[in-house]
């Protein structure tokens, strides 16, 4: 420690040497004053009588100095300016980064609540010709799980058609979300992600939820998730006649 502190006063001078300092330029200063201002021994210094002159340098130089002042003070409001309209660009680019990132991501779990949620493990047994029990697994699509309870158990197991439609609700939803928050964003990307929801809904969804959605079901949940696919589809539209209408095949 004793260490550190030696090397810090041989580097900062003592706060007493600095007082001295400006105390002896202060005096000095008032001493110029009162030396100008005074009768000089020799003719060639005085300058008691030499007001006028001063006068007409601090009028001649006054102006010039104004003017170079202006000229700095108009320099520094466009260096700010500047450097203003860089910052915003820099937080513009981050925030379309960020936008894309997270819209990517939200888009990536929507496809794999697709794949992964919506699919039903059905297990039949039966016996075989041996006389021995056979299992077989399928996977049967929720839509398609969904479907046939409605049209050929009626009394089926509403739990369970209840569950698999709330996940179809929040996978539409999901769409819809992400179509307005790109739509309404400034990432650069922005067609890309509006193709890849397009394409998603044309090659995954379109015909399994229309033949969902034509079954004629009177069940609450259903009506609800009807009129939430039926949004969806109006939002498809909208993207295929605005956003994507150039680069979509009539």
């Amino acid at each position: 420690m004793k260490k550190l502190t030696d090397e810090r006063t041989s580097v900062y001078p003592p706060k007493r040497i600095l007082f001295i300092i400006l105390g002896g330029i202060i005096a000095i200063l008032f001493f110029a004053v009162f030396l100008f201002t005074r009768n000089s021994f020799i003719a060639i210094f005085d300058l008691s009588d030499k007001g006028t002159i001063g006068d007409a340098i601090n009028g001649i130089t006054g102006p010039i100095i104004a003017l170079i002042s202006a000229g700095l003070l108009f320099y520094s409001f466009q260096a700010q300016l500047e450097a203003n309209k860089r910052q915003l660009e820099a937080n513009k680019a981050f925030k379309s980064q960020w936008e894309f990132d997270t819209y990517y991501k939200l888009y990536g779990e929507i496809e794999k609540a697709f794949k992964e949620d919506l699919v039903v493990t059905v297990t039949t047994t039966r016996m075989n010709r041996d006389g021995k029990i056979e299992h077989k697994a399928k996977d049967y699509r929720a839509v398609a799980y969904v479907i046939y309870t409605i049209e050929r158990v009626p009394q089926g197991n509403d739990e369970e058609i209840y569950k698999l439609l709330t996940q179809i609700d929040s996978i539409i939803e999901d769409i819809i979300v992400l179509i307005n928050y790109v739509i309404d964003s400034d990432v650069s990307q922005k067609r890309f992600f509006l193709h890849r929801i397009n394409r998603f809904y044309t090659a995954s969804l379109e015909d399994c939820f229309d033949e969902l959605f034509q079954l004629k079901c009177d069940k609450p949940q259903f009506q609800q998730s009807y009129l939430l696919y039926e949004l969806l589809k109006k939002k498809i539209a909208s993207l295929r006649r605005n956003e994507l209408k150039e680069n979509i095949l009539a």
